[in-house]
Protein backbone atom coordinates (compact mmCIF):
# COMPACT_ATOMS: atom_id res chain seq x y z
CA UNK A 1 0.00 0.00 0.00
CA UNK A 2 1.06 3.89 -0.70
CA UNK A 3 0.18 5.66 1.84
CA UNK A 4 -0.66 10.02 1.57
CA UNK A 5 1.25 12.74 3.53
CA UNK A 6 0.83 16.10 4.02
CA UNK A 7 3.17 18.97 4.91
CA UNK A 8 1.54 21.21 7.65
CA UNK A 9 2.50 24.71 9.00
CA UNK A 10 0.64 24.26 12.55
CA UNK A 11 -0.17 27.12 15.22
CA UNK A 12 0.53 27.02 18.53
CA UNK A 13 -3.13 25.75 19.09
CA UNK A 14 -2.55 22.93 17.75
CA UNK A 15 0.88 21.85 17.79
CA UNK A 16 1.06 18.39 19.15
CA UNK A 17 0.34 14.88 17.36
CA UNK A 18 -2.98 14.18 19.13
CA UNK A 19 -4.37 17.85 18.19
CA UNK A 20 -3.50 17.21 14.77
CA UNK A 21 -4.73 13.78 14.77
CA UNK A 22 -8.11 14.72 15.78
CA UNK A 23 -8.46 18.14 13.26
CA UNK A 24 -7.42 15.89 10.55
CA UNK A 25 -9.28 13.11 11.54
CA UNK A 26 -12.41 14.87 10.10
CA UNK A 27 -11.09 14.27 6.76
CA UNK A 28 -10.20 10.44 6.69
CA UNK A 29 -8.06 7.68 8.79
CA UNK A 30 -4.99 9.39 9.60
CA UNK A 31 -2.17 7.29 9.93
CA UNK A 32 1.07 9.05 11.69
CA UNK A 33 1.54 12.28 12.10
CA UNK A 34 5.21 14.12 13.18
CA UNK A 35 6.19 17.54 14.64
CA UNK A 36 9.69 18.14 13.33
CA UNK A 37 12.02 18.56 15.89
CA UNK A 38 13.62 21.62 14.97
CA UNK A 39 11.12 23.30 12.98
CA UNK A 40 8.25 22.74 15.90
CA UNK A 41 5.26 24.69 13.72
CA UNK A 42 5.62 22.40 10.72
CA UNK A 43 4.07 19.09 10.87
CA UNK A 44 3.88 15.66 8.46
CA UNK A 45 0.73 13.96 8.92
CA UNK A 46 0.38 10.78 7.19
CA UNK A 47 -3.48 10.04 5.93
CA UNK A 48 -4.54 6.45 5.04
CA UNK A 49 -5.89 7.12 1.20
CA UNK A 50 -5.45 9.68 -1.47
CA UNK A 51 -8.85 10.79 -1.07
CA UNK A 52 -9.06 11.98 2.61
CA UNK A 53 -5.50 13.82 2.38
CA UNK A 54 -6.72 15.25 -1.04
CA UNK A 55 -9.78 16.24 1.08
CA UNK A 56 -7.91 17.39 4.24
CA UNK A 57 -5.14 19.64 1.76
CA UNK A 58 -8.21 21.67 0.59
CA UNK A 59 -10.31 22.08 3.67
CA UNK A 60 -7.50 22.76 5.99
CA UNK A 61 -5.32 24.84 3.66
CA UNK A 62 -5.53 28.74 4.53
CA UNK A 63 -7.86 28.10 7.73
CA UNK A 64 -7.11 29.96 10.64
CA UNK A 65 -6.52 28.55 14.31
CA UNK A 66 -5.68 31.78 16.66
CA UNK A 67 -3.93 34.70 15.07
CA UNK A 68 -2.03 32.27 12.33
CA UNK A 69 -3.04 30.47 9.12
CA UNK A 70 -2.60 26.58 8.58
CA UNK A 71 -1.09 26.06 5.59
CA UNK A 72 -1.29 22.00 3.88
CA UNK A 73 0.95 21.18 0.81
CA UNK A 74 2.26 17.70 -0.20
CA UNK A 75 5.15 16.48 1.52
CA UNK A 76 8.12 14.96 -0.64
CA UNK A 77 8.21 12.25 2.32
CA UNK A 78 5.93 8.96 1.44
CA UNK A 79 5.71 7.74 4.70
CA UNK A 80 6.57 9.21 8.44
CA UNK A 81 9.26 7.30 9.87
CA UNK A 82 8.78 6.63 13.65
CA UNK A 83 11.75 7.62 15.90
CA UNK A 84 14.71 5.57 17.17
CA UNK A 85 13.96 4.52 20.74
CA UNK A 86 16.85 6.48 21.59
CA UNK A 87 16.15 9.76 20.06
CA UNK A 88 14.71 12.50 22.60
CA UNK A 89 12.24 13.89 20.85
CA UNK A 90 10.26 10.53 20.54
CA UNK A 91 6.87 12.25 21.94
CA UNK A 92 6.73 14.79 18.46
CA UNK A 93 6.00 11.63 16.41
CA UNK A 94 2.90 8.80 17.27
CA UNK A 95 1.48 6.25 15.38
CA UNK A 96 -2.23 5.82 15.27
CA UNK A 97 -2.82 2.79 12.62
CA UNK A 98 -4.41 0.96 15.59
CA UNK A 99 -6.18 3.91 17.29
CA UNK A 100 -10.03 3.12 18.14
CA UNK A 101 -11.00 6.75 17.83
CA UNK A 102 -10.71 6.30 13.86
CA UNK A 103 -14.06 7.87 12.40
CA UNK A 104 -13.97 5.91 8.77
CA UNK A 105 -12.33 2.61 9.26
CA UNK A 106 -14.97 0.03 9.08
CA UNK A 107 -15.48 -2.10 12.24
CA UNK A 108 -14.08 -5.72 12.01
CA UNK A 109 -17.03 -8.23 11.37
CA UNK A 110 -18.29 -10.13 14.27
CA UNK A 111 -17.95 -13.81 14.03
CA UNK A 112 -20.96 -15.68 12.88
CA UNK A 113 -22.69 -17.72 15.49
CA UNK A 114 -23.27 -21.22 14.86
CA UNK A 115 -26.32 -22.70 13.53
CA UNK A 116 -27.75 -23.76 17.05
CA UNK A 117 -28.83 -21.40 20.04
CA UNK A 118 -30.14 -22.32 23.25
CA UNK A 119 -33.53 -21.49 24.31
CA UNK A 120 -34.08 -21.33 28.41
CA UNK A 121 -37.52 -23.54 27.32
CA UNK A 122 -39.01 -26.10 25.62
CA UNK A 123 -39.61 -25.21 21.52
CA UNK A 124 -43.34 -24.73 20.46
CA UNK A 125 -44.40 -25.16 17.58
CA UNK A 126 -47.50 -22.96 16.76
Amino acid sequence: KQWYQRRVRVAECIASPDALFILFGVYGDVRRVKILYKKTDTALVQMQDPISAQQALLSMNGVVCGDKKIYVSYSIYMEVQMPKPTDEAQDLTKDYSDSPLHRFRKPKPKPPLGPFTSTSGPLRST
